[in-house]
């Protein structure tokens, strides 16, 4: 049974050799390929990679793209500061010298630095799983299809803000509903 497999038949109830493997690694899989959560949370290459060794080295069922809480405050202008061992900090907040929200930036995913980072890990995580039968954590996956499909339908100068963390728990019953055997 692959990981896929192994997910599927969890969420369908039905029987398997083993529960998925689905942790959240992140500073330990940094320090697991001699990086640091700094590169972790900066580098979707690092990002990757250390999900991917983890996932291979393990026999983890899940890989993810979550790191930390700022990737989409620096979206909205906030100015922050990575940390080798620690979760990247806000240094300024987008709302520091106001609270009044209409005076945020509209980040577009594609363009804030730290946004575009997660893609780009999404992207590279994704044809990871599509290759080698694992699956994406559901909120990311999930999210991120659904994003792509939506963006497509939205007018040139609207924007799309995508938020994608968690261990995917939220999302098992909507997953098991539109499961249907297929991968995509």
């Amino acid at each position: 049974m692959n990981s896929f497999e192994r997910y599927a038949a969890t969420i369908a109830g039905k029987s398997t050799d083993f529960l998925p493997r689905v942790p959240i690694l992140m500073q330990f899989a940094a320090e697991h390929i001699g990086s640091n959560y700094g590169a972790f949370a900066s580098d979707y290459r690092v990002l990757a990679e250390a999900n991917l060794r983890c996932r291979a080295e393990f026999g983890f069922d899940q890989v993810s793209c979550i790191s930390d809480p700022y990737r989409e405050t620096q979206g909205f202008g906030a100015e922050v500061e990575y940390l080798p061992d620690s979760v990247p900090r806000c240094l300024v907040s987008p709302l520091e010298a106001s609270k009044d929200l209409s005076l945020l930036k509209t980040p577009d995913p594609l363009v804030a630095e730290r946004m575009r980072d997660r893609v780009e890990a999404a992207r590279a995580l994704r044809y990871i799983a599509r290759h080698e039968g694992l699956t994406l954590a559901p909120e990311t996956g999930a999210a991120l299809s659904y994003a792509m499909k939506v963006s497509k339908t939205l007018p040139e100068d609207d924007h799309m803000i995508l938020t994608v963390s968690g261990s995917g728990s939220a999302e098992l019953e909507w997953l098991k509903e539109r499961l249907g055997g297929s991968r995509e």
